[in-house]
């Protein structure tokens, strides 16, 4: 019987989560893209609450790939702490907003320091990477200005960038 410490029940389930993390963050810039402009306040359509599944699904699936890539060292314990506080943080306040219906006041107590948490995450996992030769220079390229561009260019598809480094990550694995 396997278990998830198994490496090999550990390596399919984290290839798995990466792709998945992959997925969400790919459908999220196709999301922006096709409807640029600010969202309208409040949850009024579905396309309202699939913006918001889409972030939160992001965000959660990105934390536990960086902790499935840590656990095959492919990414440093520091990274799984930044990316794991940095988006855990934003995932509180897009659940909370999902549940008020509307954004919390208090999300930018949290947003702010959520997303800085969550760049410095990715960044140090790219120069981990680089120094260490765990990654070509590509999928470090993807993986530090994805996780730079994830979030705060979301807006005009940027997220794409990690898209590609979580799908390179699925299909490369150790």
């Amino acid at each position: 019987m396997t278990t998830l410490n198994d490496p090999r029940t550990r390596s399919s389930t984290g290839r798995f989560v990466a792709a998945a993390a992959g997925a969400s963050a790919l459908l999220m810039a196709v999301y922006q893209v096709a409807t640029p402009g600010r969202p309208s306040p409040g949850f009024d359509s579905v396309l309202d609450w699939t913006r918001e599944l889409l972030f939160l699904a992001f965000l959660v699936l990105s934390v536990t790939a960086t902790w499935f890539a840590a656990s095959r060292g492919v990414a440093p314990r520091a990274s799984v702490w930044l990316v794991g506080l940095g988006y855990g943080a934003l995932a509180l306040g897009v659940g909370a907003g999902m549940l008020l219906r509307e954004d919390p006041e208090w999300f930018m107590v949290l947003g702010g320091p959520g997303n800085l948490l969550g760049i410095a995450g990715f960044v140090t996992w790219a120069i981990w990477a680089h120094r260490r030769r765990v990654l070509p220079l590509a999928a470090v390229l993807l993986c530090g200005v994805g996780g730079v561009l994830a979030i705060l260019g979301s807006e005009f598809g940027s997220s794409v960038l990690i898209a590609g480094f979580w799908f390179y990550l699925n299909q490369n694995d150790r």
